[in-house]
C-alpha cells in the first residue's frame, strides 16, 4: 500500500495536522492511528 502524509506541526503548541491519502482506502484509518501514537511518542498530539 502506498500513503501520502501531510503532515504540519505547530511546535508552539506541540500539536499536529495530518491529511493521510491512501491507494486502499480500507488501511488508511490502522495507518493514521499509527502514526499518530508515533507522533504522540515524539511529545506531539
Amino acid at each position: 500500500a502506498f500513503y501520502l502524509v501531510e503532515c504540519n506541526v505547530n511546535p508552539a503548541s506541540s500539536k499536529a495536522q495530518l491529511k493521510i491519502k491512501a491507494d486502499h482506502g480500507t488501511t488508511a484509518e490502522d495507518f493514521s492511528t499509527l502514526f499518530q501514537s508515533v507522533l504522540s511518542e515524539c511529545g506531539l498530539s
